[in-house]
């Protein structure tokens, strides 16, 4: 292999490696004042709540449909930090029904099932793992339900969940989707938030494409080289 040859493989693979996938790691744990709003914007996503209706537990459910068995009409979703350092707080679901607090809980008091918090991107992902607080403590004992969707306007399907989640444990996803929901499913009146979200992009098939075509060229031009 001559040193120019070498020098351009080298040059494709330094390229390649960031466009193969490019990881990202937000924080809601972090900022003040708190935010409440119905969908809080973070640029290449967005994040909504809602609630399912009574007869519907997501502990075991393997699907839902946004806006049938989830009510999200009037649900606040929150990042809330409490002022407090560390605050042990993140992402929230205000839903309006009696005994709702802004944390993000399991099994309503009040006429409700369980809150959900939904992740919607502008294009395909991964989402790599999820981080998880108590209500403004260390502590939490929560069980998680994870689900995405094809269209973000329909069914929700189940992609992991019923574990248990403790404050120093992350759940691994590892899944690719533009639209994800997480539920809180404890049968009891656990709470807790979620602190923090990695995500990785993926380059688009055009992209790939490309990349092909121009180590084939490197591969030609080698050959015709030796």
């Amino acid at each position: 292999m001559n040193i120019k040859f070498k020098q351009l493989l080298s040059a494709a693979i330094m390229v390649t490696l960031p466009l193969a996938a490019s990881a990202n790691v937000v924080n809601f744990d972090t900022g003040a004042p708190d935010i409440r709003q119905t969908t809080i914007d973070y640029g290449v996503f967005s994040v909504s709540g809602g609630y399912s209706d009574s007869s519907t537990n997501l502990y075991n459910t393997s699907s839902f449909t946004r806006g049938d068995d989830v009510v999200t009409a009037g649900v606040e979703v929150i990042q809330d930090t409490n002022g407090q350092n560390p605050a042990y707080g993140g992402l929230g679901v205000y839903s309006g029904l009696s005994g709702d607090t802004d944390n993000w809980q399991a099994s309503m008091i009040s006429g409700g099932g369980d809150e959900v918090i939904f992740f919607d991107f502008d294009f395909s992902v991964i989402m790599d793992m999820l981080w998880f607080n108590g209500d403004h403590t260390a502590d939490t004992d929560m069980e998680v339900s994870l689900f995405s969707s094809v269209d973000g306007g329909s069914t929700y399907s189940l992609i992991a969940g019923l574990g248990n989640i403790a404050v120093t444990d992350s759940m691994a996803v590892g899944f690719e989707s533009q639209y994800f929901a997480v539920a809180a499913v404890a049968y009891s009146d656990d709470s807790g938030y979620i602190s923090q979200m990695s995500y990785s992009t993926v380059p688009e098939p055009g992209t790939l494409a490309l990349l092909g075509l121009g180590l084939a060229g490197l591969g030609f031009s080698r050959r015709k080289n030796t």
